[in-house]
Parts: C-alpha cells; structure tokens; sequence
C-alpha cells in the first residue's frame, strides 16, 4: 500500500487521472499506467519497470496501429491540463470511467492543436534571431512534441520560421537514416566513411544525391511531420533540393544542424561555410574529413546527472584545493543536463548544489551566487521549501566570509528573507521538507546578523534565535547541531 501510495503520488503530481484498472479480484484503482512494474531490489529499493507509457496518448490515428502505445502527450502539456488524464483511456487496462477518460484525452489533444500549436506558432513568428535548439526548447515547454513541427510550420507566416524548421525536420530525418547505415558498419573507420558518403548523398549534387532527397528523405518527413510539406512544395521536381536552393546562406546551418542531431565533428575548416551545397556532386572527400563520432542517447541528461553526484561525492573525501577540480568537473556535467532540461527544477537545484560546494571550495563569491540563483529558478518552476533553503545557505556563506560588515548584513537579510516562511505557520511545507535543518539555519543567520547590529538590536535577535532551536529540538529533540546553536546563543 505505501509503495502504490508513493507510486500514485507521483502519478498525481504529473495530472494522472485515477480510474479503475483490472477486473474480478485484482480489480484496483490506479492513477498510473496498468502495465508499469513496481519491484524489490535485493537491496530493499523499489524499481520502477515498464514506464514507456507513464504519459497520456494523445487521440489514436485509425491509420497508425496502436499508435496510443507511442504517440503520446508531451509532461508539460499533461501537466498544465485543466483536467487529470489516464495513459489506460485507450487501452484494455482500463475497465471502467473509459468514455470519462477518452473525451479528456481527446479534449487535450484538440487543445494541443488548436490552441497551444498556433500559440506557440505566434510566438515564432515574433522572434527575430533564431536558434534551432532554443527554439526546440520552447516548444518542449510549452508541451509540443517534436513531431508536430510541420503542424506548427503551417501556421507560420514568418519566412525565417518556416525555413528554421524545413531545416530542423530534414536534419532530423538524416539523423534517423544515418543511424541505420551506421548499424551495419563495425569499425571506427567503416563508420568515418559512411558518414561521409552519407553526408555527400544529403548535401551533393548529381542522380545519386536528387534520388536519395527525392525517394527516400522526403517520404520520411511527410510520415514523420504532419504537413511538413506544403502541397506547392511537393509540386517541385525535387522538394528538398529545390526549397534549399532558395536560400543559399542557409546550406552551412543545415551542415551545422546535421553534425549536431547526429553526432558527427567535421574537421574544422575555413572552407566548410564556401562549399557549394547542393551543386558540388561530392562536397567532402576522405575519411579524415570527420574529427569525431559523438554518442547521441535520449536521456544523456540522466547520464550527465549520476557522473556530477559521485563528482560531487568524491570530492567530500578530498581537501578543499583537491575538490574544487572535482566539483568543476561536476557542474560542468550539471550545466549540460540543465542546458538539456532547462525547466527541470531538480536539475536546477542540483546544479545550485555543485556550484555553492565549489564556491565553498575555492573560496569564489560568484560561483555561490550563481548557486543562488539556480536554486531561485529551481523555486519559481517548482515553490517548493528546499530550493529556499539552499538559497539561504548561498547568502549564509557569502555572508559569512565578507569583510565589508555593512555588505555582510545585508546577505544575511537575503538569507533570511529567503527563510522566512519558517515563522510563518500559514506557510504550507512540502511533506519531506526537513524544517529542524531550516530553524537551525534560521537560528544561525540571527546570531550572524546579531553580532553586526546594534546593541539594542542584537538581545531580541538572540531570544528569536534561541526560539528557533527550541522549535527544531520539538521536530527532532535528538538534535546535536539545534543543542549547539543554543549553547552557542546562550
């Protein structure tokens, strides 16, 4: 019960509607997916399996089978949702509250189309500079799926759209060709070639190349983007070739936008931006012309964020002047998982965490208020306590290690205002939040900023802060940091 407790938690804090699911005796009330797997570890950890449909399906396509097992609505859409949503609306796993369930499904989807697609249209079409990934970012925000790129292109007006994203949807279709050839390759050097040819096929001219655009990339990109050509451009000879050919300063960004989804470094050189894309039969020749093979994984973000934590772990063995090339390493991991998910609170907060230990570390009073101010967006994206805290603990240090008395008291304010919902018992606390730690930090910041106030200042804020370890020795009376900072007011 408590494991289907956490797990429904979960599910309800990403708007997972609660329907029954099952039947006869082991009929059960779920606001997850039917199929997902919770098991034991033979460490007493519980692992999550099967959540490939943890998210809603959008409304099924009648010509894609099946398509609710995969074409699915993006978090962020599911979470801004007026309504909670079940991933079971459309599959067997639910048995009941199913005509409920599908018109909310199919009321979401009708207000991703209609209302969120053309918005996010709108707003591409006010930008004046673009750039492919930030652009991709804020579609990711706003809950649109990569696949409605071509949806989203009908809708712009915009030119400079309209070609950022025929450039997005053709880079991205390379980048599904080019991992199949890849697959049958065995060696590095197989593969530098493949590359090269590949990128020959897509890039050059001659019969070879128009086939390839023409029969293979561009049935790719209508089954891949819905709408992702207009009808007047698949009335060209060659739709692909002939679009490009309209904007010659825009083949180099192709170029560009290819070496990025697929993993591939060209060889740098002064000539790339010179080549004669689409006329050139072979723009690259030779093997050598790729530098490097890049590892290109959904989910790399989770990858990055395990390597920063046993960093960051490795360096509380080490001395200051060991750790802080450590805890470097360590942001560095962090800031790529945030520039991945620049909405992710816990990214965010985590990449806080990394920066203020090496700002702790280095002794560098920009490295912790850039702390501070990754655990504030952490804040404003999740409003939850502990971010606070954390930026409470940034200004602590600052506070702390300033000379100028008259700058250290206004950190300390900082620190306190970014507590001050400890004393404010109408403040709702998130349940895990661990409200002893924030008194006692309170209860430091008073005492710091006592020794810099006035002498008719300095009793009250010493009798606040003694009251403070009073508060967290009733949440945890075993507390030996909240008995010392008594002692220590005292």
């Amino acid at each position: 019960a408590g494991v289907d407790g956490d797990v429904g938690t979960g599910a309800g804090m990403l708007n997972g509607a609660e329907r029954q699911v099952g039947g006869g005796p082991h009929v059960k009330r779920l606001s997850r997916a039917g199929d997902i797997e919770v098991h034991l570890g033979l460490d007493g950890e519980y692992y999550l399996r099967e959540t490939s449909r943890l998210f809603p399906p959008e409304t099924p396509l009648k010509t894609i089978a099946a398509s609710h097992l995969f074409r699915l609505l993006g978090p962020e859409l599911v979470k801004s949702n007026p309504l909670p949503l079940s991933s079971d609306a459309y599959s067997r796993f639910q048995t009941a509250e199913k005509k409920e369930g599908r018109e909310a499904i199919d009321a979401a989807t009708q207000r991703l189309r209609l209302v969120v697609v053309p918005q996010f249209a709108a707003w591409l079409d006010e930008q004046d500079v673009f750039d492919a990934k930030e652009v991709i970012n804020e579609l990711h925000r706003r809950g649109v799926n990569i696949r409605y790129i071509g949806l989203v292109r009908s809708y712009l007006s915009s030119e400079a759209g309209r070609l950022l994203l025929m450039i997005e949807m053709i880079a991205r279709v390379v980048k599904v060709t080019l991992n199949e050839y890849l697959r049958g390759t065995t060696t590095e050097a197989q593969a530098r070639q493949t590359v090269v040819g590949f990128f020959n096929q897509v890039l050059g001219a001659g019969p070879i190349s128009e086939e390839f655009l023409r029969s293979r990339l561009v049935p790719l990109i209508q089954g891949k983007f819905e709408l992702g050509l207009s009808d007047s451009e698949l009335a060209k000879a060659n739709p692909i070739r002939d679009y490009m050919c309209l904007y010659p300063t825009a083949h180099h960004t192709l170029f560009v936008r290819m070496q990025e989804l697929c993993g591939v470094v060209f060889t740098p050189c002064d000539d790339h931006e010179n080549l004669l894309f689409f006329e050139q039969e072979r723009p690259f020749s030779g093997s050598d012309a790729v530098a490097e093979l890049v590892v290109k994984a959904k989910g790399l973000q989770l990858v990055s964020f395990f390597e920063a934590i046993t960093l960051m772990e490795q360096a509380k063995t080490h001395l200051p002047a060991e750790a802080g090339p450590l805890l470097q390493q360590a942001s560095d991991r962090l800031k790529a998982a945030v520039a991945s998910t620049p909405d992710d609170p816990n990214a965010l907060n985590n990449l806080g965490v990394a920066l203020l230990q090496q700002g702790k570390a280095m002794l560098d009073k920009q490295l912790v208020l850039q702390a501070a101010d990754n655990f504030r967006r952490a804040h404003e994206i999740s409003r939850k306590m502990s971010p606070r805290y954390n930026i409470a603990l940034s200004y602590q240090c600052i506070a702390d290690n300033e000379l100028d008395l008259e700058l250290a008291s206004d950190y300390y304010d900082q620190a306190l205002a970014a507590l001050d919902f400890v004393t404010d018992p109408a403040s709702p606390l998130d349940a895990s939040f661990n409200l002893a730690a924030a008194y006692c930090c309170y209860s430091r910041l008073l005492r710091g900023k006592a020794l810099l106030s006035s002498a008719d200042g300095t009793l009250p804020m010493l009798l606040k802060a003694a009251e403070c370890c009073d508060a967290a020795l009733k949440l945890k009376p075993d507390s030996t940091v909240a008995a010392t900072n008594k002692a220590v007011v005292f």
